[in-house]
């Protein structure tokens, strides 16, 4: 909020970003330099990152608290009634890499899941036309 103040924003979106985002807090806690090295050429060792705390179900005790700090942020950006909206898309051909498609394909639950953990009371909004499985909408 150091941009902005309190109640500024309608709308927030996450257009294909929590895989972004937790990449980034895993690049952190590895000291992987997301700021100073092209994306590109640093994205299988972010991936690969973050698949080796899946896999050794660490993910959420290393990437829950930065993410739902996040979610807080924004929802106090938000204007009452505003709505956070989180979308996702499907990665095909990244198994070489050691990265799982069906992992990356499940982001949304998994945030789903945390953001309902949390006890932020943020409140689904199911629209008919959206598939769950890609798109959350949430409101205060």
């Amino acid at each position: 909020m150091q941009y902005y103040e309190p109640h500024s924003f309608e709308v927030i979106s996450f257009h294909h970003a929590i895989n972004d985002i937790i990449q980034t807090i895993i690049a952190d806690i590895e000291g992987i330099d997301t700021v100073n090295n092209n994306w590109w050429d640093i994205e299988p060792q972010l991936l690969q990152a973050v698949m080796s705390y899946h896999n050794r179900g660490e993910l959420r005790k290393a990437a829950f608290e930065p993410f739902i700090n996040i979610i807080d942020t924004c929802m106090r950006l938000l204007k009452k009634g505003g709505y956070l909206i989180f979308d996702n898309c499907t990665y095909a051909g990244y198994e070489q890499m050691g990265y799982s498609s069906e992992f990356h394909s499940a982001y949304i639950q998994l945030v789903r899941e945390w953001i309902a953990e949390s006890n932020l009371g943020l409140k689904e909004v199911e629209l008919e036309s959206y598939d769950k499985q890609w798109w959350m909408i949430m409101t205060t």
